[in-house]
């Protein structure tokens, strides 16, 4: 869970794999538009124009199975243990468990 606000839970996490964009306001109702930190922001309403560094892996199995041979070992879809409720009442988490 992640707190809906930009000072986020005050947890510094070295992993990143994508970012809200600031580039244009979200639709009313709805948060900002999450997209990879690996795209150009040139290329973020037209994701056709973003290279391809591996045209082979065009699906997303391809992709899994790539990324599961090549980082077989690295820290995937964690948990976090909830600590306590702050001063504010909203829960505090700590740090992931992978």
């Amino acid at each position: 869970m992640v707190e809906a606000n930009s000072n986020g839970d005050g947890i510094n996490r070295r992993i990143h794999y994508a970012k809200f964009r600031t580039d244009k306001a979200p639709t009313p109702g709805y948060s900002a538009e999450l997209i990879s930190d690996q795209i150009d922001p040139a290329n973020y309403d037209d994701l056709e124009r973003h290279p391809q560094n591996e045209p082979e892996n065009d699906t997303l199995l391809k992709i899994f199975k790539r990324n599961v041979s090549q980082m077989a070992n690295r820290p995937f879809l964690g948990t976090r243990q909830q600590l306590e409720q702050g001063a504010d009442g909203k829960p505090r988490f700590g740090e992931y468990t992978w």
